[in-house]
Parts: structure tokens; C-alpha cells; sequence
């Protein structure tokens, strides 16, 4: 058995709208990243819901209570009869949810619909202008107007969507070279990680296993972009990662403790523990010590302040350790 909906975007509701087909039995967290790629955005994990019934709803890892997450619930026992979909300055409501068909070809499907849909670097109050108010055009304005509503481009972007969201969360083992970027002598750690931790357990496990001691802030670069904060409680697979990705934890905005990290090797299949500590090589960063250029000093013996370090030291169980103290197991 199947429902029919309808999909609106706020205040564009002539403009950018969805009539959609879905099996009862979906759950709703999949519902959204349907409702969300038939609109075309990219950052399909990051968004929340709101009931009719003014109750906040979430994907399972940022939801804190366990009622509060989509995970628990499928289009038939739904806990409000609309809701709306909060994402980035959007709201999209989904509502006028009828009975549909006794059988349906796939979990999710576009029946019809109006406009594109979202473009990243359009936010709604850009769109609104350049719907409703006569102006000039902007170059990405006008890249965006040349885009038009093709249903069967829609259905088979779903469809890969579906394929690839499977493919993505499957049981996979991450194993992943760091090293500390900028200093004259190699620093480096190889981790193993199942795919379904936390980003920001990952964070923690980088930074601890080269001695950090998290009295700073720390985040993830990706390129040139540094990752929302929302982000953070995800599942590590949601950075949608591929053998040999590279990104950056920087940690301690003062003395910038920049670790490169490379992704490579990705093995089929969660391992015994969420995360291993598999090898090592040098001591790692010494607290407030001034970064990179204070670390030479304290590894030489000349720093004022800390004494001095042997650089070529690494124990593989105290580093364990140490990682312990900050991430469980």
C-alpha cells in the first residue's frame, strides 16, 4: 500500500512544489532524503523535521531522545499527520497525505512537479527575489533559470540516490594514514574505524592518538570549507568519503595543530571494535606549546617553557591509552 503527498517549498509554494508516491512502509528518515534529492540538495543528511503537533523530529544520529528520531517511524505510523522539512533557511511542507495505490515499483517516486528545486548557493530569500521581484540577474541567477523540472531526470536521480545511500551505509571497516602537517620530521598514526562512529568521535581519535588533551576547539577541513557544526554527530560515512579522500582535523585554533588525513584502504565489514590504534611513528604535538615551531623547540630542548621531548618516541599501547581516556571503544 502506498500514500500520495504533496511537497511545497515556503513561501514558493507556486514556484517549487512536488506531488510524490510513497510506500507505506518506508521510514521516514529515508522519506526526507527522498523528499530532499527530488529538490535537488547536496547536503541531503543535514536537516530536521517539525510535526503539526509543534514536536521536533530528527535523523537517528542527532536525535537525543529516542522518540524524537525518524528512524523509529515509517509513512503508516507516522506520529503527526504533516510536518515540515527544515533545511538550511528552507522549510519544505510535506502534507495532504492520501491513499495511494495497492502496490508501488519503488519505495519513493515523484508523480509531478513545478521548478528545479534548490541550487546550494541560491538561499531562499535570493529565490524569492528572483522569482517575485523584477531585477537584474546575477550569473548564477541566470545558470539557475536555465534549470527546469524534468520528472524523469528527478525519478532516476532518486533512484541512483536510493542504490548509492545503500551502498554508502553498508558495514565497512575506514583505515586511515595521519600525519602532523608542516613539521620537519614525520608524525604519523594509522587508524582503523568502522564507518558508522561519529565524526566527532574520528576528531577525538585523531587528536588524542597524537596527545591532545582537548582543552581547544577542533573541527574537520574539507578543501577549503570547514564542516558545519551540525555535521559532528553523523555517522562518518555521511562525509561520503572513497579511497584516497583527504581531509584535515585542525585542532587548537591558536597553535593550529593542522593532521592530514587520507583514507586508504576501505574493507567490507565492521571489525571487533569501533576503532584501532594499528600503528605509529613519533611523539605527537606537546600541548600550548606555540605549534609546529614550538614543538621544534621542545624536541631540540630549547623551549623556554616545556621540557624536552624525545621526537622518535611512540608506545602503540600508551597511545591506546590515551585515545581510551577520550573515545570508548
Amino acid at each position: 500500500m502506498s500514500k500520495t503527498f504533496k511537497v511545497k517549498v515556503y513561501e514558493l509554494e507556486d514556484k517549487i512544489n512536488r506531488i510524490c508516491e510513497a510506500d507505506e512502509s518506508i521510514n521516514l528518515e529515508f522519506l526526507c532524503e527522498c523528499i530532499l534529492q527530488s529538490l535537488h540538495a547536496s547536503r541531503t543528511f543535514m536537516y530536521h523535521c517539525e510535526g503539526k503537533d509543534g514536536e521536533y523530529y530528527y535523523p537517528a544520529a542527532l536525535a537525543e531522545e529516542e522518540e524524537s528520531s525518524l528512524a523509529n517511524y515509517t509513512l503508516e505510523n507516522m506520529p503527526t499527520d504533516d510536518f515540515t522539512i527544515l533545511y538550511d533557511d528552507f522549510e519544505i511542507d510535506v502534507d495532504s497525505f492520501q491513499k495511494g495505490s495497492d502496490s508501488i515499483d519503488s519505495p519513493f517516486k515523484v508523480i509531478s512537479g513545478n521548478g528545479y528545486g534548490f541550487q546550494e548557493n541560491l538561499s531562499s530569500w535570493e529565490l524569492r527575489k528572483l522569482f517575485y521581484y523584477n531585477k537584474e540577474l546575477s550569473k548564477k541567477e541566470e545558470v539557475y533559470l536555465q534549470k527546469t523540472f524534468d520528472l524523469e531526470e528527478v525519478n532516476q536521480t532518486i533512484e541512483q540516490y536510493q542504490d548509492y545511500r545503500k551502498e554508502l551505509i553498508k558495514p565497512k571497516t575506514y583505515i586511515f594514514n595521519v600525519s602532523l602537517d608542516g613539521f620537519r620530521k614525520e608524525i604519523q598514526r594509522k587508524i582503523a574505524v568502522n564507518n558508522n562512529i561519529s565524526i566527532d568521535a574520528f576528531c577525538r581519535i585523531v587528536v588524542a592518538s597524537m596527545n591532545g588533551e582537548f582543552d581547544h576547539l577542533y573541527g574537520v577541513r574539507q578543501k577549503k570549507e570547514y564542516l558545519e557544526e551540525g555535521f559532528y554527530p553523523l555517522e562518518l560515512y555521511c562525509l561520503e568519503l572513497q579511497e584516497k579522500s583527504k581531509f584535515r582535523v585542525i585542532y587548537d585554533f591558536g597553535d593550529s595543530w593542522c593532521f592530514h588525513v587520507t583514507l586508504s584502504k576501505i574493507v567490507d565489514g565492521y571489525q571487533d571494535k569501533n576503532w584501532k590504534l594499528l600503528s605509529g611513528k613519533g611523539y605527537g604535538i606537546v600541548e600550548d606549546c606555540g605549534g609546529v615551531w614550538g614543538l621544534d623547540d621542545v624536541f631540540n630542548g630549547t623551549s623556554e617553557y616545556f621540557e624536552k621531548e624525545d621526537i622518535n618516541e611512540f608506545n602503540l599501547e600508551e597511545c591506546h591509552n590515551q585515545i581510551k581516556i577520550y573515545v570508548k571503544e
